[in-house]
């Protein structure tokens, strides 16, 4: 019943994201939206818990694509996993779908990674980080897959690839330091 709220525009905090549950007729208790521990401003994502499933599923339908302050919201279920600890690296649950794709074109955007990847799956979400002063790709970036097996061939066909003259460094998010 946990989901993820992101494309926040960066002067929302928790408060604020709580107006838009309300206005899109959503009862939910906002967990936090994430902050920069440095600068205290908002890194354009939060997490928010409902009571169900079925509401949490409610949420996502109305709040994927929905416009505030100008920008559409991305809205998913939360990505469940265990944090590294001494027994070893990270452990994806076994649902993990999603890929971070790293030393990307300066003029790829989010078109032309979801065309790059759809030959290994279907694309529910691409992501490609911005920097929030200047506007431009930081060069790397996310696409999540419907399936673990979506997402496992992609990282064995893609690691490595060629894309406009760079080698793609592709492998599942959260699975590094």
């Amino acid at each position: 019943s946990r989901i993820y709220v992101g494309n926040l525009s960066w002067n929302c905090d928790s408060e604020e994201l709580a107006k838009v549950l309300q206005q899109a007729g959503i009862l939910a208790h906002v967990e936090e939206v994430v902050c920069d521990r440095e600068t205290g401003r908002s890194r354009g994502f939060g997490y928010v818990t409902l009571t169900s499933i079925d509401f949490a599923q409610v949420a996502v339908q109305k709040l994927d694509g929905h416009i505030v302050q100008g920008r559409a919201l991305k809205a998913s279920y939360s990505q469940p996993y265990k944090k590294a600890g001494k027994e070893g690296p990270v452990e994806v649950a076994a649902s993990h779908t999603k890929v971070f794709i790293g030393n990307l074109p300066w003029g790829v955007d989010d078109g032309s990674l979801e065309e790059f990847f759809r030959a290994h799956g279907k694309v529910v979400e691409v992501k490609i980080v911005y920097d929030r002063d200047t506007g431009r790709s930081r060069g790397f970036g996310f696409v999540t897959l419907s399936s673990p097996k979506e997402a496992d061939e992609a990282v064995k066909s893609l690691d490595g690839a060629d894309c406009d003259g760079r080698r793609l460094r592709v492998k599942l998010a959260d699975t590094s330091p």
